[in-house]
């Protein structure tokens, strides 16, 4: 029928980024770290997403409580603001995060913030593309993330990335727990996700959706 073949066309476009813009942030990580009091050795996983229920961060701070102990040099980062804000901050109490997991509230850097980073995580119950991801792969970073909406399309698990179920915070854990216990995983997952970014440039986004619709006008029927 119409609606669904408009429904299948439409489903596969994509948002984009402007790849040059988010790529000569890169430079900034430095400082970023150096302002947060990172040292060059610690091992950053950052989540950039707003606090609300879908985004499922208190499965991403459960995650953080089983490796705190397990590795020395890991900070976990939240960015974001929104309604879970009290509510998080109250569990990191409970768990005795302190300083291992720090809540940086809205920046309106975050791209810096990814710069800075290791490991970009999404512990999220239902997305859509999120545009953080996006710049994460534009700047070379793994991503950790729920199986959800489009990540699965855009995340080749093992090679750029690592996919869990949602709502389960020992798999999350258990992926991050690879991620950061090895620099050359990281490293691969990180070209590979580099690589497949193209797709998010924004120019490429907006021939693809022109070309969509310019074939939506052609196979519809006349009136």
């Amino acid at each position: 029928s119409v609606p669904k073949l408009l429904r299948h066309r439409l489903e596969t476009l994509t948002h984009g980024i402007d790849l040059d813009d988010v790529r000569q942030t890169a430079t900034r990580g430095v400082a970023i770290r150096k302002s947060l009091g990172i040292a060059p050795g610690q091992i950053v996983v950052v989540n950039i997403a707003h606090l609300r229920r879908e985004k499922a961060q208190e499965v991403f701070l459960a995650a953080a409580g089983k490796l705190v102990g397990e590795f020395n040099d890991l900070v976990f980062l939240s960015v974001g603001h929104g309604p879970m804000d009290a509510h998080l901050r109250d569990l990191h109490k409970e768990l005795g995060l302190g300083d291992r997991f720090r809540f940086l509230g809205f920046r309106n850097d975050a791209v810096s913030v990814l710069a800075a980073s290791d490991v970009f995580c999404l512990s999220s119950r239902q997305e859509g593309l999120p545009v953080a991801f996006m710049e994460a792969c534009a700047l070379g970073l793994p991503a950790v993330t729920t199986s959800v909406g489009g990540l699965p399309e855009h995340i080749d698990h093992g090679r750029s990335g690592l996919l869990v179920a949602p709502n389960d915070s020992t798999a999350l854990a258990a992926a991050l727990r690879l991620a950061v216990a090895d620099a050359g995983l990281r490293r691969r997952m990180g070209a590979a996700a580099f690589a497949h970014a193209d797709v998010f440039d924004a120019r490429f986004a907006v021939r693809r959706q022109e070309a969509v619709y310019e074939q939506l006008m052609t196979d519809l029927p006349g009136e």
